[in-house]
């Protein structure tokens, strides 16, 4: 019974541990890769695509997206298998917070395929869930994120002012505050995590 109750408490402790450590398995050249592919997304958006072709557009951006998890999802994944099982109980819990952003992100775009009135709002939406992902996973993440998280969510309100429907908006738009937001991310993570660990 005492061995049940300390086993429970070394538990408990092992577990606020992990919600109290910064969280290292986001890295900077992953997320730089995704600033790149931004302004090349949106160079494709502007070249081939005519204001007429909004679900193109958002297939475009969506495979922007699905894009950018899986280069830092592999990623990840790669780390959680090296780094063994604390590592990744800490990995799952910081891509939890992120999810409910990401099931939202669906659920609007899905919106925004049946209903076209909707459409023009998607932009600042995906920004602004993004931002608020972020914002979810800050307790995990080092502080100067919440500047890059408070950029991504103006970003997003004022797309979504802006109401922009037109395909080459839609590419300036994205395009811009996702190549400037990641690469900000990036910067922040190798400064204040790999930086460090390689004792600069």
């Amino acid at each position: 019974m005492e061995l049940q109750r300390a086993i429970e408490q070394i538990s408990a402790i092992h577990a606020q541990v992990l919600r109290t450590e910064v969280f290292r398995g986001y890295r900077a050249v992953p997320v730089a890769m995704t600033s790149a592919v931004a302004p090349i997304v949106a160079a494709i958006h502007v070249a081939l695509l005519t204001p007429d072709r909004v679900n193109h557009a958002l297939l475009l951006w969506i495979g922007y997206a699905a894009v950018s998890a899986a280069i830092c999802g592999t990623d990840l994944a790669g780390n959680c298998l090296v780094r063994g099982r604390v590592f990744r109980r800490q990995a799952i819990l910081v891509v939890s917070q992120f999810l409910p952003a990401l099931v939202a992100g669906a659920a609007v775009t899905a919106v925004g395929f049946v209903l076209p009135a909707a459409r023009p709002l998607l932009p600042g939406l995906w920004i602004i869930l993004y931002a608020l992902g972020i914002f979810a996973s800050l307790p995990y993440l080092p502080r100067p994120l919440r500047w890059v998280a408070t950029y991504y969510l103006a970003a997003g309100t004022f797309l979504m002012w802006r109401g922009a429907t037109e395909p080459a908006v839609w590419a300036e738009g994205l395009g811009v505050t996702f190549c400037v937001g990641q690469a900000a991310i990036a910067f922040i993570l190798h400064w204040h995590l790999e930086r460090q660990l390689d004792g600069r």
